[in-house]
């Protein structure tokens, strides 16, 4: 039986930390470890975790001026994973107790990743809704990997699930540039942050084209919505838009999943409505810092390419860096 390793990066909130903890601790298959890693700014998530010391693996990693929404403690946590198959788990989110060991019935050496339904809970643990593809007639839905990396960058949405839905193979993060385990990055765009999951499923549908992701038709994890998320932050989101850019760009250019212009043109019709969206809502969200506020005209001038159908305009103003 393979080893799952269960990732749980914390940051402060230790009332939420307790019951995630628990919920790995739930688990019903037999073959986990499960390591946790600390960036908090006080010690009240140690004082949790050491509570359940003879169970997990407890490391206070303290964050870098340069860290940004946790990535380099998900890294540490992913390079101290001896897991053959490895999940995040944030620290506000939940596994429903048999989560890895039915996804694990699904793994086979055709499978890239699993993932699933999952619930939307509010800070009370209330279900808010249930997010899934839509038409769902069977327990599982099966993709190949080009249909999977293709959509994800058309649709602009991630509909596969953040990264504590998706089970995969440690192997498949393996990045030999930098000889270590990299989430976050596709081809040779990395440290997408604010888009973190999106890349990640990208690279290992790269990787491995001829294999298949499945879609299991049941809630499986909890993702919870509360109020010291991003999600109001327009610095992030604006990050968010410019890497969704910047990976179609990259894709594109290398015919990595979007091949040709009618592809292109496709992407552009899609990220139009979704950042006009954004622009048209401007005034509900948090203000801007000084970088994002000189980024500002060149999201107008990508939007107006879109919207006017200027591919060659679209790729010119697309071809700054916009990720780290």
């Amino acid at each position: 039986m393979s080893l799952v390793s269960i990732l749980i990066p914390t940051y402060n909130q230790p009332e939420f930390f307790r019951l995630t903890l628990e919920s790995a601790l739930a688990q019903d298959y037999p073959e986990i470890e499960i390591l946790v890693s600390d960036d908090s700014t006080d010690d009240r998530v140690e004082k949790v975790a050491m509570e359940y010391r003879d169970y997990i693996q407890f490391f206070k990693h303290h964050k870098t001026r340069n860290s940004k929404l946790g990535f380099e403690n998900m890294m540490f946590l992913l390079n101290h994973a001896h897991g053959e198959f490895i999940n995040f788990l944030f620290h506000d989110d939940l596994f429903m107790p048999q989560k890895i060991s039915t996804m694990m019935q699904y793994f086979t050496d055709d499978v890239a990743f699993v993932t699933s339904v999952r619930y939307v809970i509010d800070e009370h643990g209330n279900v808010l809704q249930n997010i899934g593809l839509e038409n769902m007639n069977s327990s599982a839905v099966y993709f190949t990997c080009e249909e999977i990396g293709q959509n994800l960058l058309l649709r602009t949405n991630n509909f596969i699930g953040e990264l504590t839905t998706v089970l995969m193979r440690r192997e498949d993060l393996w990045c030999e540039q930098n000889s270590r385990y990299e989430i976050c990055r596709f081809m040779d765009l990395s440290r997408m942050i604010a888009n973190c999951d999106v890349p990640t499923y990208l690279e290992i549908c790269r990787q491995n084209p001829d294999k298949k992701c499945i879609f299991v038709n049941k809630p499986l994890s909890a993702f919870r919505r509360h109020f010291a998320q991003n999600e109001r932050n327009f610095n992030v989101i604006m990050d968010t838009l410019f890497e969704w850019i910047a990976m179609i760009r990259v894709a594109y250019r290398s015919k990595v999943f979007i091949t040709n212009e009618y592809l292109l043109r496709e992407f552009c019709r899609n990220f139009l409505q979704i950042a006009m969206r954004v622009i048209k809502n401007f005034a509900d969200f948090d203000g801007l810092d000084s970088i994002h506020a000189q980024r500002i005209d060149l999201l107008i001038q990508i939007i107006n390419a879109c919207e006017n159908n200027d591919l060659d305009l679209f790729l010119k103003l697309s071809n700054g860096s916009f990720v780290e």
